[in-house]
Order: structure tokens, then sequence, then C-alpha cells
């Protein structure tokens, strides 16, 4: 296994730090700036028709030598062996490449030799060969173009110039070029703000590498010093309406088929702690409790409600909801249309005059799609994580499956295998049950021939593995691989009792297999059929992906399954009425071009339209589903293990989930940009949204310098202040800008205060870009981190943060400290990455 070693330079003669990152590649700062974030090797099949290689999905091995580092690589099958050389100079360093192939076929190969962040060179320009290009401060359309997108032309010599400093880079033995990544819709540069330097299409062979080197000089050109901590006298000013509450309606998510607003009295919810409910109430209470403070509520005039059960002509899960003359009547179709009736009663609710409303409205609502599911990792924190999430965000959009990758699980017939993300078996029945609780049914996914790294974890069951060198994928020729499976599955069966069994089966010759199709073909009609009967044998149904059963040209990506006779030989070996979670991840909103799910129907499959977390993909493949069995899945990659952090640094996969709620649902026509609500916005209300209060709750306003405006984010008000910025490289030339600020707060009395703070430049996801300190009497002190992504975020991202609410690009940041009784005195902000250019607009304390 590579050794995970990465090496900083840190030379007192040169300007820059550098430091490969296997896996992610190479890193580098200069200034107190972040340079480069990442770049990446990619081997591949000339025409893009088939890829052989990528350091984005291999480890490297990073060694220090006498004068900077050294990065080999090797591909399992020995066909890729290369190296980059990096070495310290004066004025930075250089990178020698040295790509090698060995392989029998035709390769080229790609080489970014680094992401540049952007907004370190918006204010500058950039040059090729001496020859400015197109200004960085003008930024293009979304797009998938990276021709569009190029500064100039290909050249050797390039120069990015910023008031800061320039950074120059000189190719030697090849031309490259770079391009703007900014909204270019290619998976690296999604989210993200960077211009891609490098080159591609150069062919290496045997004997042949593909040989180049990068010079690299940073010229500072002014150097800045922070000035020290600032002391601000601040004045306590009431506010009445601190925390409101919470007077509009949710957006109608899923949108309903058919609605009409009706006029007269809404509905007034009665006091529900007075009477037994039934189960379908445990998800709509659960959703209401997220909603609003309930702990005080007593109304004085409720309303007659009704819930019931009757056939109305409806797709399963359809209802009728009912809101006029003070009374609320909810029928479903079948159980779970009355509980989805109930959850759509819920998310009408608002807040009027201490009072929880639903105003007057007629609905009649059924799915697009029958089967509505997620697929999600588990681990040790799964059962908290995913409850919260399903409380707050599942059961509302209205799934009603979940397929629960759960192959590191400690099963008895594993003894040996656990790490620290594997979970127990009692916390796997326990989520097991809390999804049943709320109405959605849960597959066990158990990968059962490729993707068996889980299986092998800590070098055992080596012998059943196809190749123990790389050991990836079990042989199916192994009698003992089916003994071990079978004890796995029944032991799964009976923790779960679930109703299909999940087999995996994706990618299975990816690694640590020779390149043979008809040996994969082999192995795959010899083990499918017995996965098939071991099903069978525990009257369960069946599941499996797609992708080694689709040639090229029958899917529009992820057709994996080598020339059309290999893969219908391989579905042909699949019994009757399988589902096939069929994945495609291409981001095209047009149904049609999702031609396999047609072609696993003919073939007498159940198709499982499988997305992942781009928009245009969710919507077309879900709409695609509709006509060909109603199934829809929405895949999550976000690490082998499902917790709060996970989400948190992969946002975009998460807020996919509403998408996917809201197209496998409503069908509905509009593209996701084109949506009446923002959907990470949404997503931000309803999973972390702190409980409304019935009633306005008092605060304070913290004013050192008063606009005189009043600004509203989410919940909280506050009095809008001239903002503090804190030093930020990027503009602090000749300006002069703290790195921490201190206010004090004499007099107060609170136990919790909102911050709002925005930020001018986009990071990554999670990168702290300052820290809330709060000092108390007693001389104790609380540090809240403020991350980007989490709580702050450009606004020309265009998309919220994922824990605090934001307005315009400021975000309100949640500093609660309730369990502390001394009074707070002073309030600190310490930049952290300075570069994010943090500025604080207001603090509100209640």
């Amino acid at each position: 296994m590579a050794t995970m070693l990465s090496l900083i330079l840190l030379a007192s003669t040169s300007p820059i730090e550098v430091e490969f990152r296997p896996r992610t590649g190479l890193f580098f700062d200069a200034a107190g700036v972040s340079l480069s974030q990442g770049s990446f090797i990619q081997y591949y099949k000339p025409g893009w028709s088939r890829g052989y290689y990528s350091t984005n999905w291999n480890d490297q091995t990073v060694t220090k030598t006498a004068n900077g580092s050294k990065v080999t690589f090797k591909s399992s099958d020995g066909r890729v062996d290369g190296t980059v050389t990096i070495e310290k100079t004066p004025n930075g360093f250089t990178a020698d490449y040295n790509l090698a192939w060995n392989g029998n076929e035709a390769a080229n190969v790609e080489v970014s030799f680094a992401h540049l962040w952007a907004p370190a060179f918006e204010a500058g320009k950039v040059l090729v060969d001496g020859r400015e290009t197109r200004r960085p401060s003008v930024r293009l359309p979304i797009g998938n173009d990276p021709k569009i997108r190029f500064f100039g032309g290909e050249g050797t010599t390039f120069q990015f110039d910023a008031p800061f400093a320039t950074l120059q880079a000189k190719v030697i033995g090849a031309t490259a070029y770079v391009f703007d990544g900014r909204g270019y819709t290619g998976d690296f540069a999604q989210n993200r703000e960077l211009f891609w330097f490098g080159l591609s299409d150069v062919p290496t062979s045997p004997g042949k590498p593909a040989k180049f080197q990068v010079e690299w000089t940073f010229t500072p050109k002014k150097v800045v010093s922070a000035p020290d901590i600032k002391n601000i006298a601040t004045k306590a000013t009431s506010l009445p309406s601190a925390k409101a509450p919470r007077t509009t309606t949710l957006p109608m998510v899923p949108q309903p088929k058919e609605h009409r607003t009706l006029t007269g009295d809404g509905y007034r919810w009665m006091d529900f702690r007075l009477v037994r409910l039934t189960q379908q109430w445990a998800a709509p209470l659960a959703f209401l409790h997220s909603r609003f403070d309930l702990s005080t509520y007593a109304p004085k005039n409720t309303g007659a409600w009704t819930w019931s059960k009757a056939d109305q002509m409806l797709p399963a899960g359809g209802y009728t909801l009912r809101v006029e003359g003070g009374k609320l009547s909810v029928i479903g179709q079948d159980d779970e249309g009355m509980r989805n009736g109930m959850m759509r009663a819920v998310g009408l609710t608002t807040v009027k005059n201490g009072e929880l409303i639903i105003p007057p409205v007629e609905i009649r609502d059924w799915p697009s799609n029958g089967w509505r599911g997620l697929h999600m990792f588990v681990g040790p924190k799964a059962p908290e994580f995913q409850g919260r999430m399903t409380d707050r965000l599942l059961t509302p959009l209205m799934f009603n499956q979940v397929v629960l990758q759960c192959e590191r699980t400690a099963w008895d017939s594993t003894p040996g295998t656990s790490v620290g993300l594997t979970m127990s078996k009692p916390d796997l029945a326990r989520l097991f049950a809390q999804y049943r609780s709320s109405g959605i049914e849960p597959t066990p996914l158990i990968q059962s021939f490729g993707h068996m790294e889980w299986l092998f974890q800590n070098n055992k069951n080596l012998d059943i593995a196809l190749n123990p060198k790389v050991p990836y994928a079990i042989d199916p020729r192994n009698p003992k691989s089916r003994t071990l499976l079978s004890k796995i599955w029944s032991e799964a069966v009976a923790l779960l009792n679930p109703k299909i069994l999940h087999f995996g089966l994706d990618e299975v010759d990816m690694r640590g297999m020779p390149d043979d199709d008809q040996l994969v073909t082999d192995l795959w009609n010899l083990h499918v059929p017995w996965l098939g009967e071991l099903a069978k044998s525990h009257g369960k149904e069946m599941m499996i992906w797609g992708d080694q059963m689709l040639a090229p040209g029958e899917a529009p990506d992820a057709a994996l399954g080598d020339a059309k006779a290999h893969a219908a030989a391989r579905r042909s070996v699949l019994p009757k009425g399988t589902w096939i979670a069929d994945w495609h991840y291409i981001n095209n909103a047009n149904p049609a071009i999702y031609k396999s799910l047609e072609l696993f129907k003919n073939a007498g499959m159940k198709p499982v339209a499988t997305s992942w977390n781009r928009p245009e993909n969710i919507k077309g493949f879900f709409k695609a589903a509709e006509s060909q069995g109603g199934a829809v899945l929405q895949s999550t990659w976000a690490g082998y293990e499902s917790t709060e952090q996970n989400m948190l640094r992969e946002s975009s996969q998460f807020v996919a989930y509403l998408l996917a709620g809201e197209y496998a649902w409503s069908g509905r026509s509009e593209l996701a940009r084109d949506l009446p609500y923002q959907p990470s916005a949404l997503f931000q209300r309803l999973m972390y949204a702190e409980p409304s209060p019935l009633k306005a709750r008092a605060g304070a306003a913290l004013s050192w310098s008063p606009s005189g405006t009043k600004l509203v984010i989410g919940d909280y008000e506050f009095a809008k202040q001239a903002p503090i910025s804190l030093y930020d490289p990027l503009t602090a030339i000749g300006v002069k800008q703290p790195k921490s600020i201190a206010l004090s707060t004499p007099g107060l009395k609170s136990n919790s205060l909102v911050a709002a703070i925005s930020v001018r430049s986009p990071l990554d996801e999670l990168a702290e870009v300052a820290t809330v300190v709060v000092k108390f009497a007693d001389g104790k002190t609380k540090l809240f981190p403020v991350r980007y992504g989490q709580h702050v975020r450009v606004a020309r991202e265009n998309r919220s943060p994922m824990v605090s609410a934001a307005s315009e690009g400021i975000s309100a940041v949640l500093c609660d400290f309730s369990e502390i009784e001394s009074r707070p005195v002073e309030v600190k902000m310490v930049g952290k990455v300075f570069t994010a250019g943090v500025q604080l607009h207001g603090i509100t304390a209640f």
C-alpha cells in the first residue's frame, strides 16, 4: 500500500511552500495566499473512450529528497509507471514529470500542473508567452466547453499577475494552456473557483514516456503587516423581535399535482398532547417539533380534524387534504398516503398570534414515481445522524425507500475485519427499525463480488480474493467464497428481515483483474445465478447495480459491460424480476437519453433510475423512470461512512436529496435553476433551522457604528452596523486591517448570540475562516468555529450555507452558551484563513 506521506518544503530561500497530497495533487501557497489547490494526472485511450488511470482515484508515494520530494505511482496492472520530482529553487520550485506507459493499447496523458485559486488573480491579469489575455475579472456563463474558457492559446511561458504578487510558470518540453474553471461543469471544478493550468492529449508508449518540466517562480510585490487587536466599545440596544416567529409557510415541496387556495378560516391546531395519536402521526409530529417550539403551546380555539383511508382512485401514496371553515381533513389512499397528507399539513403550517395555523387550501396529490429511494452508507454515527435527517428532510420529502450500504458491519462471520467506521449489529438493527417507524422501507446493500475491500480489511480472507496482491474482488470459482457470503447474508436477513437483498456488483473488474472481457463474463455468469438462488432461498427479492450489463451505446454513460455480446450474456442469467439499480450520472435533463431503463424492463427486470448530485441528471432520469416502472434512487458517495461531517464536506450531494424528492414525487418540468425556491436555502431551513418560537423573543443588539438599517436573516433581526473587516492579503495593500477584533459587552445578560458575518472570497468546504470567542465574567471562554460552506458562503455562489441562514451573502451564525451561568463580557472574532475576507455586520444577543 502506498505510503501516505506528504512533504512541505520550508526553505528560507524560497517564498513558496509546496505540498503534494496523495489523491489530490499539488498544493502551494505564498504570502499567506493559497495559490494551487490540487492537480491530477490521467492516462486514457485516445478520444477519451476509456480511462486507464487517474491520480485522483489511486494512491501515490511521496518521499523526501535532498532538495525537495519525489512522487511515484504505479497502476495495479503495471501499465502505468510515473514520477513527479519536485526541487526547490531560490524563488520557487521546479516539477519534473516522467510518465511512462507499458500497455499494448495506445494511451494519452492529461496533466493539470495546478488548479490555481482564481480569487487570488481576479484583480490582475494573465499573460501567455508575454501576451495579455482576457481579464480574469470577467466571468463566463455556466457551461461544459473548456475551449471558450481559454486564456489565450497554448504557450510555454505563463504569468499570473495580481496586486500582491506575480506568479510565473515556464513549461519545458511541451506546450500548455490555462482555462477558466469558474462555472465549468466538469467534476473537478464544480462549486470551486479555479483556473486549470496544464496540458492534454500527450501521447506515451512503451519506451517513450511523456517528459516535461514546469519552473514556478513567485515574486511578491509588497509585504503587508496587520495592526494589533482593536478594542471596540459597544452599546446594547433593545430588540423586541430579536428572534421572530416563522410567519411564512414553507414552499410546497414536493409540488402537489392539484391544489387551490380557498377563502375563509384556516385550521387552528389543537393541543395534540391531549390526544392519543396513531402510528401514522409519528413522522408528521417529529416534523412539527422540528419546525416549531411547542413547549408552551396552549391554543384557545381549535378546529376539528379528521384523518382516514379510502379508495380515491389514486396511485399508492396519494392523498387528499382540505382545510376550510376551521376544519382539517386528510384522506389517504393507503397508510402511506395518509402519512403523506399529514406531512403536507405540517409543511403548510405557520404561526399567527401565537397559534399554529394552516391556511385554507384544497390539495389532491399523488407521486409520479411509486418507489422513491435514497442510497446511503452507514457507520457508528448513522442512527443519530440519519434519524435527524429522516425527521426533518426525508419524510417531509415523501421518500419511502432507503438502500443502506452496510457491508462494513461487525458481522459474526467476518471476525477481524472491523475498523473505525464499522457499525455494530445492534445499531444497524436500530437504524432499520427507525426507518420503518417513519414509513421508509430499508434495503441492505452488501457488496458480494467486486468492491470487496471491506472483506479483505486487515489482510483477512485473502484466500478467496481473485487477486490477493490487489484484494478487490472475490473469486466466485472458490467454494469458500460462497460459504462465506451465505453466512454473511444469513446474518443480515435474520437481523434485518428485509424485503430486497442488494448484492452490489458494480465495477467488478475495476482493480486487480486481467483485462479480459470474457473472463469477466464467465465469472459473472457463474456467480449471479447463484446469488439469485441465495435470495430465493431466503424468500427475498434481488437487486444489483446495472453497469456491467450495458455496452457502450446502450446508455449515455456507466456502460461498463464491454461489447454488446458480453452485456447481453450477463443480462441473460439474471432471474426475472430482479431490481436493477441502473446508475447514470450524466448531467442531462433529456429523458430520451436514458434508454437503458427500457432495455432492462423489456428483459423482464425492474429498473430503478439511479442518479447522483447533478441537477439535470436527476430531473431527466427521474422523468424517464415514470414510464418504465416508476422507481428512482438517489445515490450518495460522500465517503464510506454516514456522518454529519461528511455531509457538510460534500454538501452538494445532500442538497441533491431535496431535488430528488421534488422530481421523484412531482415530476415538475422546471430545471433546478428555474425552481421558485433555492434548494440549498430550503435544505438549510429544513435540516438546521432552530424551532420557531410562537411569540417574538426580545434581545439586544450590540452597536458600535450603527447604520440605522434593520437586517433580517432567517428568524433573526440585527441592528446593522458599519462592517468591520478582518485582514485579507488580497485587499490589504496599503490598507490597515486587524487580524482579530474584540468587542466589550458590558451589562449584557444572554445565553446565546448571533453574529452577522460575510466573506469576500470562496474557500474549500469546512475551511475555518474565523473563530468567535466569547469571554465570560468568571474568566471562562467558549470558542465557536466559523467554517466556509457550513456557516458562511459568498453571495455569488447562489447557494446557502448548510447550517446558518443567509441573506444576500450575510449569514446569521448562532453561538449558544446556555450551559454557562456566567454573563458574557467580551466577544472576539479571530481570523483563521485571511484570504476569506471576513466581515462582521452586527451581533444580536438573546
